[in-house]
């Protein structure tokens, strides 16, 4: 185990891997109870580890989801900007194809109008 162990600090550091030499040296002339706490140490230190990956990973995901949110909403606004430029140019469009046709219906009552009057 301590073998392995010494292998993955090799990996990561110089210095991590004499600070572990010198505790295992140290602890080597102690009896078990000092064994325990250098493992409770260890597994303290693994645990914030872990813990500072994990939060890292997950600011990572957030920030993603930030983004996504942000086009979302972007590309939301967008479209609400297009549909309300049609349905204020579809209104108008009523409006106008409604007045037509009320011109043309009166136009049409005045000319029934008239040849009543003629008959």
């Amino acid at each position: 185990m301590t073998t392995t162990l010494v292998y993955f600090l090799a990996l990561t550091d110089p210095a991590t891997l004499e600070a572990a030499r010198e505790a295992a040296d140290f602890l080597s002339t102690k009896d078990l109870k000092w064994w325990f706490a250098g493992l409770f140490i260890l597994f303290v230190a693994t645990g914030l580890f872990i813990l500072r990956w994990l939060l890292a990973s997950h600011q990572q995901y957030i920030t993603g989801l930030t983004a996504q949110l942000t086009e979302q909403r972007q590309a939301a606004a967008s479209k609400d900007a297009l549909l309300l430029d049609y349905l204020k140019t579809d209104h108008q469009a009523g409006i106008s194809a409604q007045e037509k046709t009320a011109a043309a219906l009166k136009e049409l009552a005045e000319a029934v109008k008239e040849m009543r009057l003629r008959s």
